[in-house]
C-alpha cells in the first residue's frame, strides 16, 4: 500500500532535455550546401529537445523533419516503438528481450484515478484470470475489464466502503477486496471488506451500474486494534481473509435456490490442555504480526506467519481442518549452507510463499547480517528464492533448489515494505515485487537470467498491484497473454508476456556484459517514450564492459539486425528512425554518468556508426530524386552500379532492389563504397572520349563522396559534445580519413582541376562567366557545369584537408606513444605540401573567399600571406591587420618570413611600432641576425644589437664586410656600456668585437704584405703561382700544403676573410724572412679564441710550433766547429724559434700551456681531426694533407735526433732571456743617463 503522489519530470528526462551539443567555433565549408546538386541543406544538428509523448514519435525526429524539410509519411509514425492498433493506446512495448515482453495492457481509468489523492493510501488488485483489475482506497473501490479494448473509455464499476461498525473510529486503510467467477456470468463477482471486518458480496460487478444496495453482507467479529489486511481467493468459491493479529476467517460462497449464501467463519486448531478449538491459530507470539502469505498447493493451503512458521490447511466451502505446522527458517538456513549467509551471524526472514506448479513451494528468504546496535538504519539484504517439493505422504518439505538474487534492496525507509514474490504457474521466472522495482529472476540454475524493471520516478510513483496466472509452457514460445500484470500508480497496466523457450547465448561477450547490453537495448528502443513508466538507468553497481556492449548494440543498430527494430516498409522513414536510436544510445550513456567508461576509441566507433546512418539516410534521399528524374534507366546510376558491385562482392545477390537493401542492411560497408565509386571512375574515364559524358560522370561521382564525407563532418561538428571525443589526441582515425579514401579525393580533387581548365579551353572563357539573364542562353547549361565543378572543387579541397588533419593527430598520437616517427614525418610533410596545392588555385576559379577561408580553418597561415598579397585579393591589407589583430605570433612570424623570402626588408623593418614586440619575438626565435641588429638600434637595445652583429660577423666572408660589421658593432657596444654602465657581460662582448677586429687587421695586413711582394700587385693565379715558387721553396715537397696555401692567398687577396685555422697556415707555411714575427702572431691569435673545438684548437697548436721549429737548418748551426761565440749566438738570433719566444715574451699574460717543446710537437693529427675542419675535402685530398703532416714530423725528429733540438731550442730561450734582461738593463741606464742631464 502506498500513497498516491501526482506524476512529474523524471531526473533522466531532465537530463536529456538539458543537454545540448555545441558546433565547433570555427567555420567549415561544409556548412555552405552544396550548389547544384539538389541535395538537403545541411541540418543544423540532431539535438536533444523536449521528451516525446505519446502521439508524436520523436521531439528530435520532428525537429530533425523541420530541418531537413522533408515530409514524412505516416508509415514511419510506428516506427519508434512496435504497438499493436488497438486504438487505447494499449499494446505499447515498454522493454522485451530474450526472455520477457512488457507492454500496455490498458490505462488506468479517470475514475480509478480519482482515488489518487494526496495523503491517500491505495491499493490495486488484479485477476488475470477474468480479466479485471481494481483499485482500492478508505472510500471504496473502482473496476473496470482491462482485457476488453474498446475505442472508448473502460466501463468502471464503483463501489462504496462499507461503513465501520458503530463505536468503531474510521480507518484510513484501504478497503480489501477480491474477484470471484460467477460462471453465470460475463463479469465476476466482488468480494469487499473494510479494515474493521464490514464485508459486502456482491455477485457480479454489474450490479455497481444497476442496484449498489443488492449485495450480501456479513461482519467479523475482531478484537480490540485488529485489522483485516488481506483477502484472498484458494478457490473459485473459497477465500481467506488474515487478520493483523494472525487471524483467518474462512469464507465460502455457495449458490442455494438462485440465491448466493456467504458461509463465514474463523479458523481454528486444537489447542490448550484439553484440545479445544481456538481460533488463535499460530501458537508462537512471533507469527502473531500478521500472516505474511497464503499459498494452496495440490488442494491445500499454506499460510505463512510473521514469525516464519508455515501452516498447512485443508479447506472447503463448508469446513477446514488444520494439518501441521513447518519451521521454514530451520529448511530455508539448512537450504542456504552452501552461502556465508546460511551462519548464525546473519537473520533470516521469511518474506513470501508461493505455489511453483504441482507439488512445489517457493520461498523468498531475506539474510540480514545482525547489527550490534539499533542505530544503523540502512541494511543490505541478501535474497533468495528457495523451491521445496511437497510430499502428502511424510506431511515434509524437500529442497529441491536455491537461486540467489543479485538485485540487493536497501533496507531503508524507501524500501521499508518487504518484497512480494510472483510466480506464473508453469513459468521459469519469478517476480519479486519492491515499492518501484520488479526484479524477474530466473528460477532454473541451467539458464541464469536476472533483471530489473524500475520505474522512473521512484519519489511519486509505485507498483501497487501485481496479478498472475496460469500459464502452461509453450515450446514454440508463442505468448499466450500475459501472465503477470502490473499496475503501477502512473503509466497504466503492464502485461509481461514470458518466454521460456532456450535462448540463444551471446559468444562475444560474457554473460554480465550481455546482460548490460540487453539493458542498453530497452533504454535505447523503448525508454526514450515520456509515457514509458519504466526507468532503464543502470544501477551504480553494474557490470559488464559498457564500451563493448554499446558498440554490439549500435552495430546492429546500424546492420538492422537487432530484433528490437520493428519493420518499416518505408525506407526514409527506417533510416531516420536508425539514426535516432544511435542518439538515444549515446544520449543513455551520458544521462547515466558513463562517458568516462567508454574509451575514446570506442566513442569514435559509436559516432562512426551514427556518422554512417547519417550519411546514408542523405545519400538515400539523393539516389531517390535521382531515380525520380531517370526515366530511360531508373534503375541505372553511379550509385546503383557501385551498390550491385559492393552487394556482389559482400555475397549478397538477388533478383530484389538491391539499392534499398543495400541501405536496411549494408550501410557499415559505406566506406567501402566509396573506394568502389572511385575505383569505377578511375577506370571508366580513360575510356570516355567525349567531355560530356566525363563531365557528367565526375560530377556524380563527386556528389557522393562530397555528400557523404559533408554529411560525416558536419555530424561530428554538430554531435561532439555529446560523444566527446578527443580530435585533437584520437585513438583511431576516422573511418573517413583512410589512406585510400584520402588517395581518393586528392584524385578527385586533380581530375576535377584538370577538367575545368580543360572545358576552359575547350568552350572558352565564356563558360567561366557568370551568367546575365537570358543571354547568351545556349551557353548557360555549361556555365552551371562549370560553376558546380568550381563549388565541387572548394567541397573537396575542405574535405582533403580535414581527413588528412585527423589523420596527422592519430600519427601524432602513435609517435607519442613510441610509434616510428617516419611516417608520421612524412604525413607532415605531405599535409604541408597539400595545404597551399589545393587551396592556392581556388583564386583561379574565382573562389578566393572559400580560399581565405580553407587557409584560416586549416591555419595555413603561409597561403593566408600568400592570399593578402594577391592581385585579386583587393582587401590583403585589410585582412593582414586583422589577421595580425586575431591571429597572432602564428600569423605574423610566417608573414615576417616571406617579407624576407620576397627581399621586402623595408616593408619588415617599417612594421608599425605598435607590433614592434611582435618582430622582436619574431628575430628572437628566427635566425636573421642580420637584419635583426637594426631593428634592435632602431629600438635602443644596443647591446642586442652588438650581439646580433658578432653573429653576423662569424658567417661574414668578405674582409672589408668582415671589418664593417665589426666596427658597428664595437660602435654600440660602446654605446650600451656609455648608456647602461659597464658589466662583466658587456666588458666580455667589447672585448670579443675587439679581437675580431684585431684579426681583420692582421688578415688586411697580411693581404698588403703579399700584395706589395707580387709585381705591379697583381694578383692572378699566375703571379700567386710564380710568388709561391720564389718564395716558399720550402713547400715544394709538401704539395698538399703548397696547393692549401696557394688557394688560402687567392681567396686573401681576392678580400675574402679566412677564419682562424686558415689564417694560422698562412702565417706559418708562409715563408717569409721578412715576417718573423707571424708565428708568435699566430700563437697569440690561438690562444684568445674560444670557438674552435679543443681537439681542432690542439692540432693547430701543435703545427705552429712545428712549422717554427723546421724552419731553420739546425743541422748547420749545431756544427759549431770552427765557429766563435759570438758567430754561435748570431746564427741562434737569426733563427725564427728565437724572434718567436722573444717576441711572446713582450705578449701580456700569454699562457705558458701555449709553449711547446719540440719533442711534443712530433703527434701527428688523426685523420678525423683534418676531415672535421675541412668538410668539403675528398678523402684523397685528406690523405694527401696527412702525409706532409707526417713530413714534417719527418724533418722535427731527425732535428731533434741529429741536431739535438731539444738542447738547442732550450739555448735558444736561455739567450733570449739575456737578450731580454740586457735590453731591460740598458734602457734602465738610459733612463739613469737622462737623469742626470736633468
Amino acid at each position: 500500500m502506498f500513497s498516491s503522489p501526482a506524476p512529474r519530470a523524471t531526473p533522466r528526462r531532465r537530463a536529456r532535455e538539458s543537454m545540448s551539443v555545441s558546433s565547433r567555433a570555427t567555420p567549415s565549408l561544409y556548412s555552405e550546401s552544396e550548389a547544384g546538386t539538389g541535395t538537403l541543406k545541411r541540418s543544423n544538428s540532431l539535438r536533444y529537445g523536449g521528451p516525446l509523448t505519446p502521439s508524436v514519435r520523436s521531439a528530435r525526429v520532428n525537429a530533425l523533419r523541420r530541418r531537413e524539410e522533408s515530409e514524412v509519411s505516416s508509415a514511419g509514425e510506428t516506427i519508434r516503438t512496435a504497438r499493436m492498433d488497438l486504438g487505447d493506446g494499449s499494446g505499447l512495448i515498454y522493454a522485451r528481450d530474450e526472455r520477457l515482453c512488457v507492454s500496455n495492457v490498458g490505462g488506468l481509468p479517470r475514475e480509478a484515478q480519482n482515488h489518487f489523492e494526496p495523503g491517500r493510501t491505495v491499493t490495486g488488485h488484479i485477476d488475470p484470470l477474468s480479466g479485471f483489475a481494481v483499485v482500492c482506497s478508505s472510500e471504496g473501490c473502482t473496476a473496470w475489464n482491462y482485457q476488453r479494448h474498446t475505442n472508448s473509455s473502460p466501463t468502471c464499476y464503483s463501489f462504496p466502503a462499507p461503513a465501520p461498525a458503530t463505536g468503531v473510529r474510521p480507518s484510513r486503510s484501504p478497503v480489501c477486496v477480491a474477484f470471484c467467477p460467477v460462471s453465470s456470468a460475463t463479469d465476476p463477482g466482488l468480494v469487499m471488506v473494510n479494515a474493521s471486518g464490514e464485508l459486502r458480496y456482491w455477485e457480479t460487478t454489474s450490479l455497481a451500474l444497476v442496484n449498489i444496495d443488492r449485495c450480501q453482507v456479513a461482519h467479523m467479529d475482531l478484537s480490540g486494534q485488529e485489522r483485516v489486511e488481506r483477502v484472498s481467493r484458494i478457490e473459485d468459491n473459497i477465500f481467506i481473509i488474515t487478520t493483523s493479529a494472525s487471524s483467518a476467517f474462512r469464507l465460502g460462497i455457495t449458490s442455494h435456490s438462485g440465491r448466493s449464501n456467504l458461509l463465514l467463519s474463523p479458523l481454528t486448531r486444537p489447542g490448550g490442555m484439553f484440545g479445544r478449538a481456538s481460533p488463535q491459530i499460530f501458537p508462537r507470539s512471533e507469527d502473531r504480526e500478521g500472516i505474511v502469505s497464503i499459498a494452496n498447493v495440490d488442494d491445500c493451503t499454506y499460510l505463512l506467519g510473521s514469525g516464519g512458521t508455515l501452516q498447512k490447511w485443508s479447506l472447503s466451502a463448508e469446513s477446514h481442518r488444520f494439518v501441521q505446522d513447518l519451521n521454514l527458517a530451520d529448511l530455508a538456513r539448512t537450504a542456504l549452507a552452501e552461502y556465508e549467509w546460511h551462519d548464525e551471524a546473519y537473520r533470516l526472514s521469511i518474506l513470501d510463499v508461493q505455489a511453483n506448479g504441482p507439488s512445489q513451494l517457493a520461498i523468498l528468504v531475506a539474510s540480514e547480517e545482525q547489527q550490534s546496535s539499533s542505530s544503523s538504519f540502512h541494511r543490505a539484504q541478501a535474497l533468495s528464492i528457495i523451491i521445496f517439493s511437497t510430499d502428502p505422504r511424510s506431511q515434509s518439505l524437500s529442497q529441491i533448489s536455491a537461486v540467489p538474487v543479485s538485485y540487493v534492496a536497501d533496507h531503508s525507509s524507501s524500501q521499508s515494505q518487504a518484497p512480494r514474490l510472483y510466480i506464473p504457474f508453469g513459468s521459469h521466472l519469478s517476480f519479486l515485487q519492491f515499492k518501484d522495482t520488479i526484479v524477474i529472476v530466473s528460477l532454473s540454475n541451467n539458464e541464469p537470467y536476472e533483471n530489473v524493471l524500475s520505474l522512473k520516478d521512484a519519489q511519486r510513483n509505485a507498483f501497487i498491484g501485481v496479478g498472475s496466472k496460469d500459464f502452461p509452457v509453450d515450446p514454440a514460445r508463442r505468448p499466450l497473454g500475459p501472465p503477470l500484470v502490473i499496475m503501477p500508480i502512473v503509466g497504466g497496466l503492464m502485461g509481461v508476456e514470458i518466454y521460456d523457450g532456450p535462448v540463444e547465448k551471446q559468444s562475444r561477450m560474457s554473460v554480465s556484459t550481455a546482460a548490460l547490453k540487453s539493458k542498453i537495448e530497452q533504454a535505447v528502443f523503448y525508454g526514450h517514450r515520456a509515457d514509458n513508466p519504466l526507468s532503464f538507468d543502470l544501477p551504480a553497481d553494474f557490470r559488464g564492459n559498457i564500451s563493448q556492449a554499446a558498440e554490439a548494440v549500435s552495430e546492429e543498430i546500424l546492420e538492422s539486425s537487432s530484433p528490437h527494430l520493428p519493420p518499416s516498409f518505408e525506407l526514409k522513414a527506417h533510416l531516420m528512425d536508425r539514426l535516432n536510436n544511435h542518439l538515444e544510445l549515446i544520449a543513455f550513456i551520458r544521462g547515466n554518468g558513463q562517458m568516462s567508461e567508454l574509451s575514446q576509441a570506442s566513442r569514435r566507433r559509436l559516432s562512426r556508426d551514427a556518422e554512417k546512418a547519417k550519411a546514408a539516410m542523405e545519400l538515400w534521399e539523393h539516389q531517390n530524386r535521382l531515380m525520380e528524374h531517370i526515366h530511360d534507366r531508373p534503375s541505372q546510376s553511379l550509385l546503383a552500379d557501385t551498390i550491385a558491385a559492393l552487394m556482389e562482392e559482400l555475397g549478397v545477390m538477388g533478383e530484389g532492389d538491391l539499392v534499398r537493401t543495400f541501405f536496411r542492411t549494408q550501410v557499415a560497408h559505406l566506406d567501402r563504397l566509396l573506394e568502389i565509386v572511385l575505383i569505377k571512375l578511375r577506370t571508366a574515364l580513360p575510356s570516355l572520349s567525349n567531355r560530356e559524358d566525363m563531365t557528367a560522370m565526375v560530377l556524380e561521382a563527386n556528389r557522393i563522396i562530397i555528400l557523404v564525407v559533408r554529411v560525416a563532418s558536419t555530424f561530428r561538428e554538430d554531435q561532439g559534445a555529446a560523444y566527446e571525443v578527443d580530435m585533437d589526441r584520437p585513438e583511431i582515425s576516422l573511418w573517413t580519413a583512410k589512406d585510400s579514401l584520402i588517395d581518393g579525393l586528392d584524385f578527385l580533387y586533380t581530375t576535377t582541376e584538370h577538367l575545368i581548365k580543360d572545358r576552359t579551353r575547350t568552350l572558352g572563357s565564356v563558360i567561366d562567366e557568370s551568367s546575365s539573364g537570358d543571354r547568351d542562353s545556349e551557353n548557360r547549361p555549361q556555365r552551371q557545369r562549370q560553376a558546380l565543378l568550381k563549388d565541387q572543387l572548394t567541397q573537396l579541397a575542405a574535405a582533403l584537408c580535414a581527413q588528412m588533419e585527423d589523420r596527422l593527430r592519430r600519427a601524432k598520437r602513435q609517435m607519442s606513444e613510441g610509434a616510428d616517427p617516419q611516417e608520421g614525418l612524412a604525413l607532415q610533410k605531405r599535409y604541408d605540401l597539400l595545404k597551399p596545392r589545393v587551396i592556392r588555385p581556388l583564386v583561379a576559379f574565382d573562389k578566393i573567399a572559400q580560399a581565405y577561408e580553407l587557409a584560416e580553418h586549416h591555419a595555413d597561415f603561409a597561403t593566408l600571406v600568400w592570399l593578402c598579397h594577391e592581385p585579386a585579393s583587393a582587401s590583403g591589407p585589410t585582412r593582414i591587420q586583422a589577421y595580425i589583430e586575431r591571429l597572432g605570433e602564428e600569423f605574423v612570424f610566417v608573414l615576417y618570413q616571406w617579407y624576407i623570402d620576397q627581399g621586402r626588408l623595408y616593408d619588415l623593418l617599417s612594421q608599425d611600432p605598435v607590433y614592434g614586440n611582435l618582430l622582436t619575438k619574431f628575430f628572437e626565435n628566427g635566425d636573421h641576425p642580420e637584419l635583426a641588429w637594426m631593428h634592435h638600434v632602431a629600438c635602443g637595445r644596443f647591446a642586442d644589437a652588438a650581439s646580433d652583429l658578432m653573429y653576423v660577423n662569424k658567417s661574414e666572408k668578405v674582409l672589408v664586410q668582415k671589418h664593417l660589421v665589426s666596427s658597428i658593432a664595437k660602435l654600440a657596444s660602446v654605446i650600451d656600456i656609455k648608456k647602461n654602465r659597464p658589466s662583466q657581460q658587456s666588458q666580455a662582448v667589447l672585448s670579443g668585437i675587439d679581437q675580431e677586429l684585431e684579426l681583420v687587421q692582421v688578415q688586411t695586413e697580411l693581404r698588403e704584405a703579399i700584395l706589395s711582394s707580387l709585381p705591379d700587385r697583381r694578383h692572378s693565379k699566375t703571379a700567386i703561382q710564380k710568388y709561391i715558387d720564389d718564395r716558399l721553396a720550402s713547400l715544394s715537397e709538401r704539395p698538399a700544403f703548397q696547393s692549401l696555401l696557394g688557394r688560402l692567398i687567392e681567396r686573401l687577396l681576392e678580400g675574402e676573410a679566412l677564419d682562424l685555422e686558415e689564417l694560422i697556415d698562412v702565417l706559418t707555411l708562409n715563408n717569409d724572412p721578412s715576417r718573423t714575427g707571424d708565428g708568435a702572431l699566430a700563437l697569440d691569435r690561438l690562444s684568445r679564441d674560444d670557438s674552435l673545438p679543443e681537439s681542432r684548437k690542439q692540432v693547430c697548436l701543435l703545427s705552429i710550433w712545428r712549422r717554427i721549429f723546421i724552419h731553420d737548418d739546425w743541422t748547420t748551426i749545431s756544427q759549431t766547429a770552427g765557429r766563435s761565440e759570438e758567430s754561435q749566438r748570431r746564427m741562434l738570433r737569426s733563427t725564427l724559434t728565437y724572434h718567436t719566444i722573444k717576441a711572446i715574451n713582450t705578449i701580456e699574460e700569454f699562457p705558458s700551456a701555449y709553449i711547446l717543446a719540440p719533442y711534443t710537437c712530433t703527434q701527428a693529427p688523426t685523420p678525423k681531426e683534418v676531415s672535421a675542419r675541412l668538410t668539403d675535402y675528398p678523402p684523397s685530398d685528406i690523405a694527401a694533407l696527412l702525409l706532409d703532416h707526417d713530413s714534417e714530423i719527418q724533418i722535427l725528429e731527425r732535428y731533434i735526433e741529429q741536431s739535438d733540438l731539444e738542447q738547442r731550442v732550450k739555448e735558444v730561450a736561455e739567450l733570449v732571456r739575456r737578450d731580454v734582461q740586457d735590453e731591460a738593463d740598458d734602457d734602465d741606464d738610459d733612463d739613469d743617463a737622462m737623469a742626470m742631464e736633468v
